[in-house]
Parts: C-alpha cells; sequence; structure tokens
C-alpha cells in the first residue's frame, strides 16, 4: 500500500512541476495601461497635460520664493531657494534627467520667461498679482507630482508697467509690432542671425545676447516650418514661414533679461540681457 501511495504522489508532482515548465502567465502580469500616459525611455510618465512626474523613488524636487519690494514702483526682488534640483542651463531642449533643468517665471498662471537665476529682479504690473516660480525639466515640461506642476507662488500688488508680459497664448492683438516704426535695418547695433532647422536652433552668436539701453537690436529668424518668434518682455511677435527670413527691429529701452523662443513648441531662440 505504501508503494503504491508513493507512486501517487510522485505522479502528482510531476504533473505540477510539468505544467509550471509550460507557462502559467496571467495578463495581469505584464498587462500596462496606456490610456492616459505615455512612458518616455528614462521611465518617467508623460500624462496628457504635458508635465513629467517627478520619479517617486529619488529625493522630492521643490522649490520656495520670496518676492520684496524695491523703491521702484512695482519692481520686485525675487529670491528662489531650490531643493533636490540642480539649474542646468547647458541642457536646454535636452532630454528630461532626473531633478535637473531650469525655471518659468509665471504671472496669473500665464508664463513670462524662462530663467536661470536665484537672484532676480521682477516688475509687476499695475494691481495685484500671483507671481510663481515653476521648476521645469530639460525639454521643458513642467515637474509634477500627481499631476500637479511644482510651483511657488505669492501674490503682491505691482505700481508700474510690467517689465515682462504675461499673456495667453494665440492672444496677441496688444502685442508690439516686429519692426518698430522709423527703424531700418542700418540703424541695428547688435544683429543676431537664428535659424531653425529639425527641430535644432542654431545661432551665429552666442545664445546670450547682451545690449545696452537704447542699441537698436535685429534679430533675423528663419525656419523650416511655419513658426512664430516670440520676443517675451517687449512682447514682440514675428510670423516665421518656411524659406522666409522674418525680422524684429526694436529699440531696446527697458533693462532686464527677455527670452526669444518659438511660440508654438516653446523652443528657446536667445537670451536678450539689457542693462
Amino acid at each position: 500500500m505504501w508503494n503504491t501511495l508513493l507512486r501517487c504522489l510522485s505522479a502528482f508532482f510531476a504533473v505540477a512541476l510539468l505544467a509550471s515548465a509550460c507557462g502559467g502567465s496571467t495578463a495581469t502580469d505584464t498587462a500596462v495601461s496606456t490610456d492616459e500616459t505615455t512612458e518616455h525611455g528614462d521611465g518617467h510618465h508623460e500624462d496628457s497635460s504635458a508635465v513629467l512626474e517627478v520619479d517617486a523613488n529619488l529625493p522630492i524636487p521643490a522649490v520656495d520664493i520670496e518676492l520684496m519690494e524695491t523703491d521702484t514702483a512695482g519692481m520686485f526682488d525675487l529670491s528662489v531657494t531650490l531643493t533636490n534640483f540642480t539649474i542646468t542651463p547647458d541642457n536646454v531642449d535636452g532630454d528630461p534627467v532626473d531633478n535637473e533643468g531650469h525655471m518659468h517665471l509665471l504671472i496669473d498662471g500665464e508664463k513670462v520667461e524662462r530663467f536661470y537665476e536665484l537672484e532676480r529682479q521682477v516688475m509687476v504690473p499695475d494691481g495685484e498679482h500671483l507671481v510663481e516660480v515653476e521648476i521645469n525639466a530639460n525639454n521643458h515640461l513642467s515637474y509634477a507630482i500627481d499631476g500637479v506642476p511644482i510651483r511657488a507662488g505669492q501674490t503682491v500688488t505691482g505700481a508700474g508697467e510690467a517689465q515682462t508680459s504675461s499673456h495667453s497664448h494665440g492672444d496677441h492683438s496688444d502685442a508690439a509690432p516686429a519692426v518698430e516704426a522709423g527703424l531700418t535695418m542700418e540703424d541695428a547695433d547688435i544683429t543676431v542671425t537664428a535659424n531653425y532647422s529639425g527641430g535644432d536652433v542654431s545661432l551665429d552668436s552666442p545664445d546670450r545676447v547682451e545690449a545696452a539701453v537704447g542699441d537698436v537690436v535685429m534679430f533675423m529668424v528663419t525656419s523650416d516650418v511655419a513658426e512664430e518668434a516670440h520676443l517675451h518682455g517687449y512682447d514682440i511677435l514675428a510670423a516665421v514661414e518656411p524659406g522666409e527670413a522674418a525680422m524684429i527691429l526694436f529699440a531696446a529701452d527697458t533693462a532686464g533679461k527677455f527670452e526669444l523662443e518659438f511660440e508654438e513648441s516653446g523652443t528657446f531662440i536667445a537670451e536678450l540681457v539689457v542693462s
């Protein structure tokens, strides 16, 4: 009897091992939801609101700000404190790298410009406004936790003209013309040529353009796709058509740091520093 029982047990274990070897994985072992997220090669997930979720296995990046009113009406000193985040200007437009990138300045929820300094000045328009700083990856997506962008904000009351312009994308009815009245190409003190091709920007000068107050600045921009070049702060826009050069020509009469970018794609072209 014992021999018969042992033979039955051996046969049972042999069948169990054979079933395991043939594979018994279920759909839940490999199923990945792709309805609302897209996985990048570095493991990040970009959701439908175009943010970049932070890696929960790494230190969580954070930003804090303080705005202090200066003696100049509407001008505030902005101080930024970053935690677990590194500013990398040289990697702008590159692939996202965990906990590195740059910052965006927002006024009333609208992007004003990209910047890299922890200490700077901000001109706030007349009235009460929410000033925010957001941390962004190299590819300009907002770092987020559970879909919420990582930002710090402070409500202040301005009392002057805006140095930088908060605006709604697609609505530029008050934007300055691309060529300031009365100026010609011969008036230009500083000329910068930029070409956008294959998703990359090339310039004939450094992408940090320095000018003095009163200088006449000219940007000549070409592109292999239809775009719109936007000089933030001065709020100058120029339509760029493939194969045609678009000119931005103006007198730099306001001091500060101003970003020139392609509006539709958010591609950085150059930073104008007027002092």
